[in-house]
């Protein structure tokens, strides 16, 4: 991978890690508050969000050479909802339309992160500090996903999504990695 390739995995790991806390707060907002303020810069930051996790995920591939399958399922599965959310943004579907896809896609993209960061885990290819945190906050992104079939407010729903800030935490340290490595 050339320096150019980690400099945009890098900044595109910093940003996402910004943008993801952006999502978190105008979530909490929208659910204590209302929709009424923060949703439409929620969704615009989701698109955002998932456009960058393409950008990371290709990052992630070239550092680590792993199997293309995953790679290509975490780049469709984040495509799908960012498409699915500039539709719902633009109001040609509607809330309803938006949340399977969103809970299978983004239970995919998270289950993608926790592979990758095995594989990283088994070839010792980065510190296993960062691959644990990795395994374990997607692990809660996938129960966050899986689970929000249940119920949007079950309590599985919430501790996986607790769990999965660690992914936010993953980010910081992979792009730190990345530009420490454009800069060598």
């Amino acid at each position: 991978m050339n320096t150019n390739s980690y400099r945009l995995a890098g900044w595109s790991a910093l940003i996402l890690a910004l943008v993801t806390i952006f999502t978190i707060v105008t979530f909490a907002v929208g659910l204590t508050v209302g929709w009424d303020v923060v949703g439409l810069p929620n969704d615009l930051a989701s698109i955002v969000m998932y456009s960058l996790h393409i950008l990371v995920l290709l990052g992630l591939d070239k550092f680590l050479n792993p199997r293309p399958v995953q790679l290509w399922l975490g780049i469709l599965a984040a495509l799908v909802i960012a498409i699915v959310q500039i539709l719902f943004v633009s109001r040609v579907v509607g809330l309803d339309v938006t949340l399977v896809p969103g809970y299978i896609c983004s239970s995919v993209v998270a289950f993608v992160y926790l592979v990758y960061n095995w594989q990283a885990r088994q070839s010792q290819s980065l510190p296993n500090g960062l691959t644990l945190i990795g395994i374990i906050g997607n692990a809660g992104g996938v129960v966050a996903g899986v689970s929000s079939f249940l119920a949007q407010d079950h309590p599985l729903v919430w501790i996986g999504g607790l769990i999965y800030l660690l992914n936010v935490v993953w980010l910081f340290w992979m792009s730190r990695i990345w530009l420490r490595s454009a800069q060598a």
